[in-house]
């Protein structure tokens, strides 16, 4: 079985529940609140709340008929008889969960849980059936394993002795020893090893007979090697690319195939761009495994790239990747619903349409099969890969059609259909609600000719006015600009505008890393951001304000004043200003000397950052 994911991203909990794909502010998270399921809740009342399952990630035991189908939303995993194309049970085992694995060689397998910050280990004798269809599990049968927050991805050794947990926005990865056999005793703190990462990671994938793990950003195109017996980083490098969404490893293990999209900075979104695919394109790339490991070897030497979709139907936000073991090779499309098919390189694709927002797979050992995550359908598509057609669709949980506003907008904001003939979604700029970090050529200035950067749309509902020159007053109008002018969709109705305008609305700020840094060199920061004027256009508690402002930066068209962008988050940031002309936070004010008069010592530098990263 082959398979890759797109894992999740924590969310933010009301009255009722939103799948939003988006991080959890832990600065205004009450202690241990909603730290698992209430095991004495009732599971009527579990069912009725997280009806919505949102399917994220796969894990096919072919030995045991059985398909493992981990739900974000309900915070379940979901069991399928594959023999009988059924379910057969689903079991909730925490909040919102983003990955799953089976341990190779154990009875185990394992679960990634954003919400709660932990890697959960279940015996499989957790699913057996029983009269329920859906049920709790004991505490006591199942390990929950504490790590870096926000986690997302899992992979595993071959041996199933080790497993590898990358954690979002901590910048994490977390190196965890799996036991022989499940004691329910928690595993010592000291046996778990971390690294920090440069980025904030999303997908991993072994390689080099898992003697390395290739990581990559969740954002933009960085990507790093992990040497796994030395425990060190042993590679960061870049390639044109953004919304890295697939990985995987080409049979003889030369090359790794990754998805992902590129969005040319330079071109206008005018029609005619859209429609030739000169603004944004979907791509399967192709890296050489020895270029990678060659740490002085440019990391597209002996690459090619592949670009699925054509002028007229596009195939905006490819996700997941599989090869077969015949080479044929299959790749996820989130956001025009449908997979891609393609036969052995040069690959040609066939697509054929599944349900919404396909985000995962996993292909029968021999490769007739293959399984699809419909994220937003809750459902599983079955798919005949000779025949080219969905056999069967398996429906999670009950009909999601009932939504409230804010979850039809979620639809729309991962619909490429938005946009002219699919070529890319509001998602594919604004990754998961945040951000892809390039620039843009869109109208957002009222001008082509200076492109400016994407501005992250977390926490968007407390920065108005909007847009770079911040002359737009509504969010609904802003809205219906970029579906028009930087998507060149067609005009939306009101009720799209308003549907997509409040699930913007409810997207949370991101993280604070506020927790882990000292608070008396954050204090000491804060003072310096006050006494050096910085909150007169950054004001607290949203580090934004209304109005333009002159700060001395110059677009290419003249433009001087501003809009000034919330530092909410700014610690994850790469490059900065409208035109990410300064390549690091310390930049900002070293070689641009940002809004400072007089130049900070090294040490009042160091607290100011640590200030601005606690935002």
């Amino acid at each position: 079985m082959v398979k890759t994911r797109l894992p999740s991203m924590p969310t933010v909990i009301f009255v009722f529940v939103i799948s939003s794909l988006m991080p959890i502010n832990r600065a205004s998270e009450a202690p241990n609140t909603q730290r698992h399921q209430n095991p004495t809740e009732p599971l009527s009342l579990i069912a009725k709340r997280n009806s919505l399952r949102r399917p994220v990630a796969l894990a096919l035991d072919e030995q045991d008929h059985r398909l493992y189908v981990a739900n974000a939303q309900s915070g379940s995993i979901s069991m399928i008889d594959t023999l009988h194309s059924k379910p057969l049970l689903e079991v909730v085992i925490g909040g919102r969960l983003s990955d799953l694995e089976i341990i190779p060689g154990r009875p185990f397998l394992m679960a990634t849980d954003e919400q709660n910050h932990e890697a959960i280990l279940i015996p499989k004798s957790v699913f057996q059936k029983s009269d329920q269809t859906i049920s709790l599990v004991p505490e006591k049968k199942i390990l929950r394993i504490p790590v870096a927050p926000y986690p997302v991805s899992i992979s595993t050794r071959h041996d199933g002795t080790q497993a590898y947990i990358a954690s979002l926005w901590s910048r994490k990865l977390s190196i965890i020893p799996i036991p022989d056999e499940f004691s329910g005793t928690d595993l010592a703190t000291s046996s778990i090893q971390t690294i920090a990462l440069p980025f904030s990671p999303r997908l991993q994938l072994l390689i080099d007979n898992q003697k390395r793990l290739l990581i990559s950003d969740a954002f933009g195109g960085t990507m790093a090697i992990v040497d796994l017996e030395s425990c060190v980083l042993q590679r960061v490098f870049s390639i044109p690319a953004h919304n890295i969404r697939g990985l995987a490893l080409s049979l003889d293990g030369k090359r790794v195939l990754v998805s992902h999209m590129i969005l040319n900075q330079l071109a206008e979104t005018s029609r005619q761009s859209v429609f030739w695919g000169v603004v944004m394109t979907n791509n399967l790339r192709a890296l050489s495994l020895t270029t990678l490991l060659s740490s002085d070897t440019p990391p597209l030497k002996d690459s090619h790239v592949h670009f699925l979709g054509d002028p007229g139907r596009a195939t905006g936000d490819p996700n997941a990747v599989a090869i077969c073991k015949d080479g044929t090779v299959l790749v996820c499309l989130g956001g025009v619903n449908e997979i891609a098919i393609g036969e052995r390189l040069p690959y040609s694709f066939q697509r054929t349409q599944v349900g919404r927002r396909p985000v995962d797979l996993a292909i029968a050992e021999n490769g007739e099969i293959a399984y699809i995550a419909n994220m937003f359908s809750d459902s599983i598509s079955i798919v005949n890969i000779a025949r080219l057609e969905t056999q069967l669709e398996i429906a999670l949980g009950v009909d999601p059609s009932d939504l409230t506003a804010a979850e039809q907008g979620e639809l729309l904001f991962y619909d490429a259909n938005l946009s002219l003939d699919g070529w890319y979604s509001c998602h594919s700029c604004h990754t998961d609600g945040h951000t892809n970090g390039l620039l843009v050529d869109n109208l957002g200035d009222e001008s082509f000719g200076s492109p400016k950067r994407v501005l992250t749309l977390l926490g968007v509902r407390n920065t108005a006015p909007w847009a770079w020159n911040g002359k737009i007053e509504k969010l609904s109008v802003q809205t219906q600009k970029s579906i028009i002018a930087t998507m060149q969709g067609k005009t939306p109705n009101p009720e799209q505008v308003q549907a997509l305008t409040e699930y913007l609305q409810q997207l949370p700020p991101p993280p604070t890393d506020a927790h882990s840094l000292p608070e008396q060199k954050v204090e000491k920061g804060r003072l310096l951001f006050h006494s050096h004027g910085c909150s007169r256009c950054h004001r607290s508690p949203t580090f934004t304000s209304p109005g333009r402002y002159d700060v001395g930066l110059v677009d290419h068209l003249g433009l001087r004043r501003y809009s000034p962008p919330s530092l909410r988050g700014v610690g994850f940031g790469q490059l900065f200003f409208h035109d990410n002309q300064a390549t690091s936070l310390r930049n900002v004010f070293v070689k641009h000397r940002h809004g400072l008069v007089d130049p900070l010592t090294d040490q009042q530098l160091d607290e100011l950052l640590t200030f601005l990263r606690s935002l």
